[in-house]
């Protein structure tokens, strides 16, 4: 079997982007894919597929192997493989391009003829191009490095999760090898996500679909594994911004259905489900367009990653003491474990949240200006995420207002605009919770 050869002195031309047209709840947009080259220096892979589908369509041991001739085969042959253009010379469209400098071990890909997108878990490590940020390379695992020791030499996010037990913040690192996945061992590897998955989808949650896994042999005699799961097309964020944007940079409707999706999800998994989700991050919940009947497209979350899911604490007494937001705004809050792994979840979305005016802000020189757009705009997303959350949908102005005056005074003090999202994310998550008769209790400003 052979790879493609990289060839780091070749002149490449510029990549252009793809676009697709479509319409999403009635609005005509332009889905766009980053120009992203790809290519490979990977051996091939002994592997082993343990899960798949069965007639039923659920994930089981007891699956039916993909027909030679599938698309679903080919996302295979190229787990094995690691030939790149076995994808791209059938179709296939490169998604989601790392950003500048990052790291990954996972490779998503959007396929036109099936309208599928589909992310290959585990199949190496891909490093970026020092000299062009469009080019990335699939390598061997390096199993002699550890991810947040080489992200911290490379001065990079070092990852890891925050997670909440019954005495307060628990921190955990990254210590998987670059470009590998465990298999089925530790407490979080391939199968445990899979079946978490499978587990919170069948309670009603968005969640994609896992097609296959196994474990690959010739990594460690079968310790790292690897994983395919699909859902409809899932556009690139920052890139396809225009979706929620219009041409003034106010938020259209499509954000509106997108947050209430999101975080009606949100407050299944918390207050029906019973678990936290960990990393509720723009790259774990998705903006998904799922076709309809008439041609037209439904914007939905997608909920992915579990991971790092768990049980909600029990604990309710007030015993963590944390500041309200990641910046030093002078204000801090005394909660109960119980809310503080609902808070950290929601800080950590809403703060991703308020990415959406990231661009427009660049354009504006002024920071009185731009302290005007984001005080604007985000009454908007406050009252789509206090409807959708439903814990406290009759104290909607009373959350605008305590959110904006602290971000307001937090600026006044000298804290740069550009903290806006850490700030309001922050704020907002600790208000949800301590303007809500259910929770109010367990939660106090210091």
């Amino acid at each position: 079997m052979s790879t493609v050869q990289s060839n780091k002195n070749k002149k490449h031309p510029p990549l252009k982007g793809k676009n697709i047209e479509l319409t999403i709840n009635g609005s005509p947009e332009r889905i766009r894919f980053s120009p992203y080259r790809l290519t490979s220096i990977r051996k091939p892979f002994d592997i082993t597929q343990e899960y798949g589908l069965d007639k039923q369509g659920n994930i089981s041991k007891d699956f039916i192997p993909f027909t030679k001739d599938s698309r679903e085969q080919i996302l295979l042959d190229t787990v094995i493989t690691g030939d790149i253009k076995n994808l791209t010379n059938h179709g296939f469209i490169l998604n989601e391009r790392p950003s500048r400098g990052d790291i990954s071990r996972n490779l998503a890909v959007y396929d036109p003829k099936t309208e599928y997108s589909y992310t290959i878990g585990g199949i190496g490590f891909i490093k970026p191009d020092a000299e062009d940020h469009t080019h990335f390379e699939l390598c061997d695992p390096d199993l002699s490095q550890i991810f947040t020791a080489y992200q911290k030499k490379q001065g990079m996010h070092e990852g890891g999760t925050r997670l909440v037990g019954e005495k307060g913040f628990v921190e955990l690192r990254n210590d998987d090898n670059l470009g590998t996945i465990v298999y089925n061992t530790g407490p979080y590897h391939v199968v445990r996500k899979m079946l978490e998955n499978e587990k919170v989808k069948n309670k009603g949650i968005n969640a994609p679909t896992f097609i296959a896994a196994g474990p690959i042999n010739s990594l460690a005699n079968g310790k790292y594994g690897f994983s395919i799961y699909r859902s409809a097309l899932a556009p690139e964020y920052m890139l396809n911004l225009p979706m929620y944007l219009d041409q003034n940079a106010n938020l259209k409707n499509n954000y509106s259905l997108f947050l209430k999706s999101k975080y009606q999800q949100l407050a299944h998994l918390h207050r029906e489900i019973g678990e936290s989700h960990g990393q509720p991050t723009n790259t774990n919940t998705l903006a998904e367009l799922i076709k309809k009947d008439n041609g037209d497209y439904q914007i939905k979350c997608q909920i992915k990653d579990l991971a790092t899911n768990r049980p909600l604490p029990k604990n309710t007494k007030k015993i963590v003491e944390d500041g309200i937001c990641p910046e030093k705004i002078g204000v801090d809050v005394k909660k109960s474990p119980h809310i503080a792994a609902m808070i950290y979840d929601m800080q950590i979305a809403l703060t991703q949240e308020l990415n959406v005016l990231f661009i427009p802000l660049k354009m504006i020189k002024h920071n009185d200006t731009k302290l005007q757009y984001i005080c604007k705009q985000t009454p908007f997303i406050i009252n789509s995420i206090v409807e959708a959350y439903g814990i406290n949908t009759g104290n909607t102005q009373n959350i605008i207002n305590f959110t904006l005056h602290h971000f307001i005074s937090a600026i006044k003090k000298g804290i740069p605009v550009s903290s806006y999202s850490d700030i309001i994310g922050g704020v907002l998550a600790h208000a949800l919770f301590g303007y809500s008769e259910l929770y109010k209790d367990q939660i106090e400003m210091l």
